[in-house]
This record gives structure tokens, sequence and C-alpha cells, in this order.
């Protein structure tokens, strides 16, 4: 579900990992939650809570490319914990 893009952060190019570029942060919570087979209804609630948790309540609206890259990972790990997963692995932190 990810791209590889480059793009420029303060006139120097680096690369990196842009989410579903042309949604908001809620719309990928939406859309992880149903390629999860959760329906809407019962997914909100824990969308909006992710949000906050991640201090993405402000930028819900915004297009995933107008978002800073941690502000992206953040959206991504809490596509991953839509719907209560047993268990995550990451690869690298923050």
């Amino acid at each position: 579900m990810t791209y590889e893009v480059d793009y420029y952060e303060d006139g120097e190019r680096a690369k990196g990992s842009l989410l579903l570029p042309s949604l908001s942060p809620l719309e990928c919570l939406l859309f992880a939650s149903r390629y999860k087979g959760i329906t809407k209804r019962s997914a909100l609630p824990q969308i909006y809570a992710l949000l906050e948790f991640f201090g993405l309540t402000r930028n819900r609206g915004k297009k995933m490319r107008e978002l800073s890259l941690g502000e992206q990972k953040k959206v991504m790990v809490a596509m991953e914990l839509i719907g209560t997963p047993s268990r995550l692995h990451f690869k690298e932190l923050f």
C-alpha cells in the first residue's frame, strides 16, 4: 500500500515512502479498515481515537503528500493498528 517517491525537504532531495498520496489520513484509515473487513460504522470510533493518540486530528483533512514524513509514518502505524492486531512487526522504528 505504499509508494516509494523522491521528495524535496528544505531544498534537499530525500527518498521516502508516501502512502496513498491523494488521500487524507482519515481516508487512509478508512481504506485500511475496509481492507481488513471492518465496517465504517465500527471503525470510526477507533479511527478518531488513533488520530487523537498520534496527534493527527488537526491534519485529518490534509492530503498525505502535504504531511511531514514523521506524520506520514504515524498514519502508516495507525493503519496497522486498525482492528486491534494481535502482533506487530516493525522493520525500522521512527
